[in-house]
């Protein structure tokens, strides 16, 4: 490539870009050994007791979503650097977030054509906030097989804490003063995991129990820190 800067590239979407250390994002090639904290149907149950809130599932993520998690960064970022820009001085950002939805290949791949239209419809719709969960497969990332999305992962989100507390500061560049912010807060992965009342499965005289032992609940699978910053456009 003549001129270019040597490094990996990810050409996916009519976004190509080099692929900097310090970003989520390494398609150039999956990091060899375990993938960290496997995902399994048995995290579902939880046989009458107390089931964690966070799951730690950090590693898998990273391994089998990079670009993915690198994308969500970006519309977060993008979302409270604007927010700062368009209400300078404001101290929180309490938006309703771009929360991301991604599709699990078992709706989008569906028997179905009414549930394959439907999901098809949202993620046409909102580009950036509905996602096939193979929307950067050409760059790295692997889709869940059918089983996985059936049975262990399927439909999922990423979002971020809110409120974000808004840092600024004031410093003297050439005699002239620039006005900056910073923030920082928590990316995660949030799922809703065990049976819901309208499964197939929950039906007749074993409802109630397999409700008791594999309880829908809603929990944190993995958490990053993110943050932006930025100067004030007038400075």
């Amino acid at each position: 490539m003549g001129g270019a800067i040597p490094g990996p590239l990810c050409n996916l979407h009519k976004r190509p870009k080099f692929l900097d250390d310090g970003t989520m994002c390494r398609c150039e090639s999956p990091l060899p050994g375990p993938t960290g904290t496997e995902l399994s149907m048995w995290d579902h149950p939880t046989w009458g007791k107390s089931a964690p809130s966070y799951l730690g599932n950090e590693r898998w993520f990273e391994q089998r979503y990079p670009d993915l998690l690198e994308h969500a960064r970006t519309v977060f970022v993008e979302a409270v650097n604007d927010w700062v820009d368009r209400n300078w001085g404001e101290k929180q950002y309490d938006e309703v977030s771009p929360r991301i939805r991604v599709i699990g290949k078992n709706i989008y791949n569906s028997d179905d054509e009414a549930t394959r239209n439907k999901a098809l419809l949202k993620a046409l719709a909102s580009p950036k906030r509905f996602l096939f969960d193979n929307a950067f497969e050409a760059c790295g990332d692997v889709r869940q097989s059918k089983w996985e999305a059936d049975k262990v992962l399927g439909q999922f989100a990423i979002d971020i804490v809110t409120p974000v507390t808004i840092n600024y500061s004031q410093q003297m560049v050439r005699i002239e003063p620039v006005h900056s912010f910073a923030w920082s807060t928590e990316m995660y992965v949030d799922d809703t995991m065990g049976l819901q009342p309208n499964d197939p499965i929950v039906t007749g005289i074993l409802a109630q129990p397999l409700l008791d032992n594999v309880p829908s609940r809603r929990v944190k699978r993995a958490k990053w820190q993110i943050g932006g910053s930025g100067v004030k456009k007038d400075s």
